[in-house]
């Protein structure tokens, strides 16, 4: 039985604004869309939207990963991971399906999992 997002998933109840910076963790039940800078891991059961001027410094995992900014960490997603013209990933990327537009810049490891594992991208 394939896993799919739930509807509940799929509402994007958290945003992160362009002026906030946010030291720590952040969890989420639903979808998250980030313009700040995160100095922490992002994990949630939605989607994460990492906007083209967001610094995230830490791990990210979610079901599926829109990236535009740019990430210094690790990236797993159960689903699929896609790189914008604009974005900066400087480590691990672990997903079923991986896009990444002519311009994305990818500094890293690649692994196409069928699942994300409980191991971290960033484990051997």
């Amino acid at each position: 039985m394939k896993n799919k997002i739930s509807n509940k998933a799929k509402k994007i109840d958290t945003y992160i604004g362009f002026d906030s910076h946010i030291k720590g963790d952040i969890e989420s039940e639903n979808s998250v869309s980030i313009d700040g800078k995160i100095d922490g891991d992002v994990t949630c059961k939605g989607e994460v939207i990492i906007g083209k001027n967001s610094i995230i410094v830490g791990n990210v995992k979610a079901y599926n990963v829109t990236a535009s900014g740019h990430v210094k960490g690790n990236i797993n997603a159960e689903d699929f991971i896609k790189l914008t013209t604009s974005c900066i990933v400087e480590g691990d990327i672990c997903a079923k399906s991986f896009i990444a537009d002519e311009g994305a810049v990818f500094n890293g490891v690649c692994n196409m999992c069928s699942q994300v594992t409980k191991k971290d991208a960033n484990q051997e």
